[in-house]
C-alpha cells in the first residue's frame, strides 16, 4: 500500500505495482500548450489544437489513456488557481496555488508535446466529464463565489480532493498492464504522484491549522 494511504484515510487503498527496469530519463521536451486562465469546462491551450478531442480517452494503450485523461484533470486544477487572484487568499493559499500552477502547467506541456510525438489527440475539454477527483460545476461556483477564509478553505478541501483524484489515476496507470513501462512515462507519472502527494500533506495541515 503506497505511504500517502497510511497518511490519508480516505483514499482508496493502493495496490502494489511493477516499476520499470530502467532508470527514469528526463521527458522528451513538449510543446508549449498555454497555461491557467479558461473558463471552467473549455480549455483555451492555443497549441492544443492537434486531432482535438473531449471526455474520457478509449485508446487502447494505457500510456496515451493516462495522457489523455490527465491533460482536462489538470486543466481545472489551473482553474482553480486562477481563481485565487482577487479572492483575499491566504498567502500560503497563494504561494500553494501558485506551485500547483507552475507544476502542472509544465506537465501539461510534457503530455501534449508526448501525445504529439506519437499522433495521439491531444484535448482541448473535459466536455462536462468529471474524471476522479474532478470538482462539479456546483463545487466550482460556490468556489468562485467565496472570499477571504471561505475561499481558503473551500481552496484547500476542493484541491485535497482533485489531487486524490489524480493519485487514483496513477495507481490506475500503473497497475495496467504495460503502463507507464517507457522511462519518460514513469518519470511523469513519478513527477504527478511526489508533487500531489506533498501538496496534499501541506493542504491537509492548513486545513486543521486554527
Amino acid at each position: 500500500m503506497r505511504p500517502l494511504a497510511a497518511l490519508l484515510c480516505l483514499l482508496a487503498a493502493g495496490c502494489t505495482t511493477s516499476r520499470p527496469a530502467d532508470t527514469p530519463a528526463p521527458a522528451p521536451a513538449a510543446t508549449d500548450t498555454g497555461h491557467a486562465g479558461m473558463d471552467h469546462g473549455a480549455m483555451d491551450h492555443g497549441a492544443m489544437d492537434h486531432g482535438a478531442t473531449s471526455g474520457m480517452s478509449t485508446d487502447p494503450d494505457p500510456d496515451v489513456r493516462f495522457m489523455q485523461d490527465m491533460i482536462p484533470h489538470h486543466a481545472q486544477a489551473l482553474d482553480m488557481a486562477a481563481l485565487v487572484e482577487g479572492r483575499n487568499a491566504s498567502r500560503a493559499v497563494t504561494l500553494i496555488a501558485e506551485r500547483i500552477r507552475v507544476s502542472q502547467t509544465d506537465e501539461i506541456r510534457r503530455m501534449s508535446g508526448w501525445l504529439t510525438a506519437r499522433g495521439k489527440s491531444v484535448p482541448t475539454s473535459h466536455s462536462g466529464h468529471l474524471m476522479a477527483g474532478m470538482l462539479t460545476p456546483e463545487q466550482m461556483a460556490a468556489l468562485a463565489a467565496a472570499t477571504g477564509p471561505d475561499f481558503d478553505r473551500l481552496f484547500l478541501a476542493g484541491m485535497i480532493q482533485h489531487h486524490r483524484g489524480a493519485l487514483t489515476m496513477v495507481d490506475q496507470i500503473l497497475d495496467a498492464p504495460g503502463g507507464a513501462q517507457a522511462s519518460d512515462v514513469y518519470q511523469l507519472v513519478s513527477d504527478i504522484e511526489a508533487d500531489q502527494t506533498a501538496e496534499i500533506a501541506r493542504m491537509q495541515s492548513l486545513l486543521t491549522t486554527p
